[in-house]
């Protein structure tokens, strides 16, 4: 990375982009947002400049005393384009949907003298990096690698769907490691990301931040007893196409299973937008899907186990963090807990087929105490991993000269 890493000013700003409003704060990249920006504002004063397609006031949910200024841009979209017109477009779908030109007209209003920094969150706006002058340090947060989540994608498709998505991970891999050269300091969530990231870019300019997350919520209902009959609790966005599969997965072909065999069991999809095919897993009388809650951590509170049935992605999984936070156990497949220093039968159990997924489900439904002991010992790991975080947060924050 070549930008220079100027001194830090009390009267500068950072500049923080993020691809949707953090407040309040429900999906994943939102949550990390939010604990970004409160580390931040322990010390500076903040410039968001956001997407958003809720129409509410723009201090709604604001935190007391935020310490800056918020711009809310409304997503640009992708609309009225043919599968063709995407598949002959040179730019990947996922970075399209993110240009917007209010969004480059915002940048280009900044005054750059007053910024110490920029915070990019997420791929989808590092393009915009390149409007930010070469003197202004730069931190490039890259939650997952993208390309990696079509590419196995594609692996579930077949004829000309598979065709098509293996093309389009072939155009998003091409603008991802060209995006990598973006930021004085690229950050990934695992190691597993980073020594892909350093096959791409300067090795020393990639650093292993782990997610942070504000766990306290989850941590506090540990102690809390889970409900009768069982739940088992699969959380996550419900419009977003890996969960969107993990769930049909679930409920077609482990659910049956883990029925069969205690069937006083429940399921419960837990998240935001279900889209249609998730909301008709709902029909079934022993699967319940929430949509949107208030809070999250009472679901995790209330489950006998947490499922993570991913069946392709990449990134780290901030719905293990808050299982583990709140001492429940974890049945996830070998996709679903990537990145994380799982050890399987020690502080979580790895299983990728529906009748090992199953099994396990069955097992720590009839042998709880098994479950907590394993469930205690995901909680020493999420501690570790919390203080991990911060220190590797702050040493990331140091090489572009910012204290924290």
């Amino acid at each position: 990375g070549g930008r220079g890493c100027g001194e830090m000013m009390s009267t500068r700003s950072i500049v923080v982009l993020a691809p949707s409003y953090p407040f309040p704060a429900r999906g994943g990249i939102e949550l990390r947002v939010h604990s970004v920006m409160e580390r931040l504002a322990a010390r500076h004063s903040l410039d968001l400049i956001c997407f958003d397609d809720i129409d509410h006031p723009q201090e709604d949910a604001l935190p007391e005393g935020w310490p800056g200024r918020v711009t809310r841009l409304p997503y640009p979209g992708v609309s009225g384009t043919s599968g063709l017109r995407q598949f002959l477009n040179p730019t990947p779908t996922i970075l399209r949907r993110f240009q917007s030109e209010l969004m480059r007209r915002a940048l280009g209003e900044r005054d750059w003298s007053a910024v110490a920094a920029v915070h990019v969150e997420t791929l989808q706006l590092a393009p915009y990096l390149d409007l930010v002058p070469p003197d202004v340090p730069t931190m490039f947060f890259n939650d997952n690698i993208e390309s990696r989540i079509i590419e196995r994608l594609a692996e579930t498709r077949s004829g000309l769907r598979r065709l098509y998505w293996r093309w389009e991970a072939a155009k998003l891999a091409r603008a991802e490691w060209r995006l990598l050269q973006q930021g004085d300091v690229v950050a990934a969530v695992s190691e597993v990301d980073a020594e892909e990231f350093r096959r791409h870019t300067s090795p020393d300019r990639v650093r292993v931040v782990p997610l942070l997350l504000d766990l306290s919520a989850f941590r506090e209902r540990g102690a809390e007893a889970p409900a009768t009959p069982p739940r088992l609790t699969f959380v996550g966005s419900f419009d977003w196409h890996v969960n969107e599969a993990a769930a049909e997965w679930l409920v077609g072909e482990v659910w049956p299973l883990i029925v069969a065999a205690v069937p006083e069991a429940r399921l419960y999809l837990v998240g935001r937008n279900p889209s249609a095919l998730v909301q008709s897993l709902g029909e079934r009388e022993e699967v319940v899907v929430t949509g949107t809650v208030e809070d999250v951590s009472e679901h995790v509170a209330l489950s006998s186990v947490m499922l993570v049935p991913l069946q392709y992605g990449s990134g780290v999984r901030s719905k293990i963090l808050e299982a583990w936070a709140a001492r429940r156990p974890v049945v996830s497949t070998a996709v679903g807990c990537e990145g994380l220093p799982v050890v399987h039968g020690e502080n979580l159990w790895v299983a990728d087929t529906s009748g090992e997924f199953a099994a396990a489900c069955i097992d720590l439904l009839k042998d709880p105490a098994r479950g907590r002991a394993v469930a205690e010992r995901g909680y020493d790991q999420c501690l570790g991993l919390e203080r991990e975080a911060e220190e590797s947060f702050r040493a990331a924050y140091a090489a572009i000269g910012i204290e924290l």
